[in-house]
C-alpha cells in the first residue's frame, strides 16, 4: 500500500502547475509617511491594498515581494494577518535586522512574501548584515526556490558582500528565482530604448555631480559602481528584463532601475512589465510569468 501512494505522490507531482505569476514591489515605509514609530497606521494603507489587489486579480501576480514593508508583523498582526490584509493564501514578514537601519530607522524594517502557492519550506537568510527570506513553492515537479531580499542602499561593496552571502545560502540545483529591490544598476543599457539610454545617462551625471558625504550622493555614487549585477550574472542567474531594462524609481519619472526578478536557467521568465501608478510608492510594480522548465 505504502508503494502504491508513494507511486500516486510522485505522480500527482508532475501533474502539479509550473507556472506562476511573480511581481515585486517596494512599498516606501511600508505605506507609512516616515519612519516614526509612534505613527499609528500607514497613510497610504488604502491605496497600497488597492494596488496589490489590482496587481493579484487583474494582472495575476500570485506570488507577490514587498520590500520595505515597515512595521507590517505588527500593524496586521503577523503572517496570517498579512495574508488576510493583502488577499494571499499566505504570507511571511522577515526583519531585515540591519544594525545600521536599526540605528538610524528602528528595527521594523522589513519584506514579505504573498502567494497563493502552498510554501514547502521557508526560511530566513543570513545576507552578512541583514536578512533575507527564502521558500520553496510547491510548483513544478520538485519546487520553485524563491529568494525574497532588500539589498543595502548605501555601499555597493556591502551588496557584492550581501550576494555573495545570498549565493551560499541558495538550495543549489533547484529552479531558482531571486526578486526584490537590489539597490543595483545594470553595467549597459545595451538594446534598451533610447529614452531609457537617455535616462541611464543622465544616472552617470549625476552619480559625478552629487556629494559623496551626503546620503544621496552615497547611494547614486554606490549604485554607480555597476559590479552588483555582473556578480548576479556570474553565479548562472538571468536578468528577466534584459531587453528592455526598465527603470522603477522614482514612480513619477523613473531612471533607476533597482528592482528585478532574476532566474536561473531551470525556470523561463516572460511578459516583465512594469505597473504604472500615482502617489502609492516612490517605486513601480516589477511583474512576470514564470515558468518551471522540464516538469
Amino acid at each position: 500500500d505504502s508503494f502504491f501512494y508513494n507511486i500516486m505522490y510522485l505522480m500527482s507531482r508532475h501533474t502539479h502547475q509550473s507556472e506562476i505569476g511573480i511581481g515585486t514591489w517596494n512599498i516606501k515605509s511600508g505605506g507609512f509617511s516616515s519612519y516614526n514609530p509612534s505613527l499609528p497606521a500607514p497613510e497610504r494603507e488604502h491605496a497600497i491594498q488597492a494596488v496589490v489587489n489590482h496587481l493579484h486579480d487583474n494582472n495575476r501576480v500570485d506570488t507577490l515581494s514587498l520590500t520595505d514593508a515597515h512595521r507590517w508583523d505588527q500593524i496586521y498582526g503577523g503572517n496570517q494577518g498579512i495574508a488576510a490584509h493583502l488577499g494571499y493564501k499566505e504570507a511571511h514578514f522577515t526583519p531585515l535586522e540591519d544594525d545600521r537601519l536599526s540605528r538610524d530607522f528602528g528595527a521594523g524594517i522589513g519584506i514579505v512574501l504573498a502567494t497563493d502557492q502552498r510554501i514547502e519550506q521557508a526560511k530566513e537568510l543570513d545576507l552578512s548584515t541583514r536578512q533575507g527570506l527564502g521558500v520553496i513553492l510547491d510548483i513544478g515537479s520538485y519546487g520553485l526556490q524563491v529568494a525574497n531580499v532588500y539589498m543595502d542602499d548605501l555601499s555597493e561593496e556591502t551588496r557584492l558582500t550581501q550576494l555573495r552571502a545570498l549565493q551560499s545560502e541558495l538550495e543549489p540545483d533547484m529552479p531558482t528565482i531571486l526578486i526584490g529591490d537590489f539597490n543595483a544598476l545594470r553595467p549597459t543599457m545595451r538594446g534598451a530604448s533610447i529614452r531609457i539610454r537617455t535616462k541611464d545617462m543622465a544616472v552617470r551625471s549625476l552619480a559625478h555631480t552629487l556629494s559623496a558625504h551626503k546620503p544621496l550622493g552615497m547611494t547614486v555614487r554606490g549604485m554607480n559602481q555597476r559590479q552588483a549585477v555582473p556578480l548576479i550574472e556570474s553565479f548562472g542567474f538571468k536578468d528577466a528584463d534584459s531587453a528592455q531594462k526598465r527603470p522603477t524609481a522614482p514612480a513619477r519619472l523613473p531612471i533607476f532601475g533597482v528592482d528585478y526578478i532574476f532566474h536561473n536557467e531551470k525556470v523561463a521568465v516572460d511578459e516583465v512589465t512594469t505597473v504604472p501608478i500615482k502617489y502609492e510608492s516612490d517605486h513601480l510594480p516589477l511583474i512576470a510569468r514564470a515558468r518551471v522548465i522540464n516538469t
